[in-house]
Parts: C-alpha cells; structure tokens; sequence
C-alpha cells in the first residue's frame, strides 16, 4: 500500500502489476501512451514495461498493487483463452470498474 505525492521516475518490474487506486490521481506515461488514473480505477502494468508516475493535483494519490510472477499471468490467461501461446500483456492500463468501489 502506499499514499504519497512523491513523483516517481522511469523504472521497469519484472512482473505483472494489478492494483486499485484508492485515492487521489495519477498521470503516468508508459509504452502504452500518457495514462491517467483516479479513485476507483484498477491499473496494470506489464513486465518490463517502461513507466513512471506523478500525482495530479495537490492531494497525494494512494494505491495498492499486486505483483504477479509472468509464467502464472500466462498460465492463466491459456486457461481462460484455450489460447497455446506463453505471452501474454495488458492491453488496457486503467480500468473503471465501479463493482470494485
């Protein structure tokens, strides 16, 4: 969990990324194009994906985030898929899911 104004840089992770922002707002660019999050938004992150991240606004933002080993990420998405291939990526950084709020 973190709660923070802190602008952070460009970095990469090694897994995947799920995570629900809770408060405040985020921009962020990635290899996905300039993203924006909010309150109530689910982001994602894929392995190695190059990002950083700066609060919108005066108010920190807050988040939670899960990290998943690529090879489970990739397990799973075969079984839902019935798909052969081991890759698999996000397509969609921020997600409005109003179920989860």
């Amino acid at each position: 969990m973190a709660e923070t104004r802190h602008s952070f840089a460009k970095h990469t992770h090694e897994a995947f990324g799920i995570g629900y922002m809770y408060a405040g707002a985020q921009k962020s660019a990635s290899g996905r194009g300039v993203v924006e999050a909010g309150a109530g938004n689910i982001i994602t992150v894929n392995p190695r994906e190059v990002h950083d991240g700066h609060p919108i606004g005066d108010a920190p933002r807050g988040w939670n985030m899960l990290y998943f080993d690529p090879a489970l990420i990739a397990s799973a998405a075969r079984d839902i898929s019935d798909r052969a291939s081991p890759q698999y990526e996000f397509t969609r950084p921020v997600m409005d899911n109003v179920q989860v709020r």
